[in-house]
């Protein structure tokens, strides 16, 4: 079975975030130390899941026979969104963002969607 390491296909991230406590618990070892950097805001938030995606490895047997075969990680596409899109534009592709937007986001129409539809399966082939 393919699904997305982190549960969605796509996901949509402000950058200006003000979250109540820091998000460190089941965060991956190698991830905690840079986590810091960019504390509360989108950036982090981005920086934090593409890190975990790099540190995912295949999930899962899928049985066939006498074969077992592992699916490989199906990363999320991550796409960063800031009123502030000249001040924040390099701060969320920096972080891991695949697009940023600006807001108000683009109009999501069929031509998106399948603008949408295309990047996340090409980050994942």
């Amino acid at each position: 079975m393919h699904r997305p390491t982190h549960g969605f296909d796509v996901i949509i991230v402000e950058e200006q975030l003000y979250p109540n406590k820091k998000r460190t618990e089941n965060i991956h070892p190698s991830c905690k130390g840079t986590a810091s950097i960019l504390e509360q805001s989108g950036s982090n938030l981005i920086h934090t899941i593409t890190c975990e995606q790099k540190h995912m490895k295949p999930v899962g047997d899928t049985s066939y026979g006498d074969s077992k075969e592992k699916s490989s990680p199906q990363y999320s596409f991550i796409i960063g969104v800031s009123a502030y899109i000249n001040e924040h534009y390099n701060k969320l592709e920096a972080s891991g963002a695949d697009i940023v937007w600006g807001k108000p986001p683009p109009s999501m129409g069929a031509k998106l969607r399948y603008e949408l539809l295309e990047a996340v399966l090409q980050k994942r082939s």
